[in-house]
């Protein structure tokens, strides 16, 4: 995992974000599914398991964009939902599916 300043991360080396995204990854028509919430939470720990208070997890969501005219592929990610984790490392948070972006991923 890379540093970023001020991110949290340069302070406790590497972070282990655990999480659960129920329904996402389980899902087998995201047009079936648009617009269902799906609800996210997890706990931040440092590499000693300890909880890591005020820690950004940011949710993306992810897709590629094929151009035929050039024979071209381009990936786009967009930053969905953001939260900042309690002095427990806690953090929870809900989001709408889009059927325009097929995966999504904590950073």
């Amino acid at each position: 995992m890379s540093r970023h300043p001020g991110s949290g991360l340069d302070r406790i080396g590497s972070a282990i974000v655990t999480a659960v995204l129920a329904g996402v990854f389980g899902m087998t028509s995201a047009h079936a599914d648009q617009g269902k919430m799906v609800q996210v939470r997890g706990t931040v720990t440092d590499g000693s398991g300890a909880p890591v208070p005020g820690h950004i997890v940011r949710l993306l969501k992810s897709r590629t964009i094929v151009n035929l005219a050039r024979f071209a592929t381009r990936d786009q990610n967009v930053e969905e939902v953001r939260a900042t984790t309690d002095e427990h490392g806690f953090f929870e948070f809900g989001f709408p599916v889009d059927p325009q972006f097929r995966y999504y991923y904590l950073r």
